[in-house]
């Protein structure tokens, strides 16, 4: 089960949201869940225009460089931009996935950027 959380709000106030549905924010393991969290992501942006992306629920907020879900999932599959992950002055721990711009990759975002997200449970 999916939910979309159109309310722009940090990683951590995302991921919140998700627990209290009784959810994460979204793991994606595959090619194939990729375009689902794609697709859930374009119909909804079709009611309410203007999403660049999403938080998911990729992080290394335990140990930096480490990636991690935050339903404890193994992280054996990703589908990140072109030269990221990287690193900046300011830490990127936590995981963004562009809208279709950019076909649904990844980007480490500083945490305190405020994003839609995908709930899942």
């Amino acid at each position: 089960c999916y939910f979309f959380n159109a309310n722009r709000v940090r990683w951590s106030a995302a991921e919140d949201a998700c627990v209290a549905w009784g959810g994460h924010l979204v793991s994606v393991h595959s090619d194939e869940e990729l375009g689902f969290v794609r697709d859930l992501v374009r119909a909804e942006e079709a009611a309410t225009p203007a999403s660049t992306g999403i938080w998911i629920g990729l992080n290394s907020l335990s140990t930096p460089g480490t990636w991690t879900w935050t339903d404890a999932t193994d992280a054996t599959y990703t589908h990140w931009a072109e030269s990221e992950p990287d690193v900046a002055a300011e830490p990127k721990e936590c995981v963004y996935q562009y809208g279709e711009q950019y076909v649904g990759h990844w980007d480490n975002f500083q945490c305190s950027v405020e994003a839609e997200s995908v709930c899942a449970r």
